[in-house]
């Protein structure tokens, strides 16, 4: 990225304006909020995708004893997976 860009806005919205404090507060604690949320959502999301992820390991993982028996066929065979 373009760090003159970079430095422009940060220069214009998180100085500190001793005329006018309220407005560099106002846009600190602003800038901070947006920081902390996304923050939360990368880790909720990462967390959300981890667990997900373990669900369907541990569910195709499972492998139960079952007996299939055919309902057309008269024979005494059974199918075991």
């Amino acid at each position: 990225m373009n760090t003159k860009l970079i430095n422009f806005i940060v220069k214009k919205y998180l100085m500190w304006d001793s005329s006018n404090p309220f407005i560099s507060i106002t846009a600190l604690l602003a800038f901070i909020g947006v920081t902390v949320g996304v923050m939360v959502l990368i880790v909720a999301m990462a967390i959300m995708n981890g667990t997900a992820n373990e669900f369907e390991d541990k569910l195709f993982i499972m492998n139960y004893p079952l007996s299939i028996y055919s309902r057309f066929d008269n024979s005494s065979r059974c199918v075991k997976s």
